[in-house]
């Protein structure tokens, strides 16, 4: 079965953005009289949706607390991020031979929509996906495998059909769940680190080798 599909995460794949995501969980953390570790921010923050970490953080919160924490949030985020905002190094270039070749691609992510549709519209990447799906369109977040078989739907493609980027272990175990193989991204977590879930690795997109699909 040949790889038809090619499915990406978005923070930390798309775009480097992981110590932006950190430094506005910090300021909001010491906003709302909170301190955490960095063993707990790596196990209940990364790879996850805002919806959980805010639930880690105060677990007797209302939905409606959620949605309004989650603005105040990724607010902090889009602003910090707006100033220096790029895509991973050789992405559009790749997103066009992917499409040249044939495949489909998607965004599968947990982040949240106005982080999305602000990613993607400022990059000017909306064009290049088939499917883009967000954290609304699960019931439950990565490491469950939701996502991703959401996604690997929406393209009309089965499981081994498709190639999931991800640079968390979560979001890797959700792609693997989910039936994929996953290919690591590094800058969230080393290399080194990522060689011991998944078979390949790449530091980012420039001059892809189109054998890591499977496909010529």
């Amino acid at each position: 079965m040949g790889i038809k599909g090619v499915i990406f995460d978005m923070d930390g794949v798309i775009l480097n953005n992981h110590q932006f995501h950190v430094d506005a969980w910090k300021q909001f953390i010491a906003d709302h009289g909170k301190t955490i570790t960095d063993e707990e921010f790596s196990a209940n923050f990364n790879g996850r949706t805002t919806g959980q970490a805010l639930k880690y953080l105060f677990p007797e919160i209302t939905s409606e607390e959620i949605e309004t924490l989650k603005e105040e949030k990724e607010s902090l985020y889009r602003n910090l991020i707006l100033p220096t905002l790029k895509e991973t190094e050789g992405l559009t270039d790749f997103l066009k031979q992917l499409k040249e070749k044939g495949y489909k691609t998607a965004v599968a992510t947990s982040a949240y929509p106005a982080n999305v549709e602000f990613t993607l519209s400022k990059l000017g990447l909306h064009s290049y996906f088939d499917s883009i799906l967000d954290e609304t369109f699960v019931k439950h977040g990565k490491p469950d495998p939701e996502i991703y078989s959401k996604t690997i739907a929406a393209l009309g493609l089965e499981p081994g059909e498709c190639v999931v980027f991800e640079d968390s272990f979560s979001g890797i175990e959700s792609g693997q769940r989910a039936g994929t193989e996953v290919i690591g991204v590094v800058g969230t977590e080393t290399e080194e680190n990522l060689k011991k879930v998944v078979k390949s690795t790449v530091l980012n997109f420039v001059n892809f080798e189109f054998s890591l699909l499977n496909k010529d």
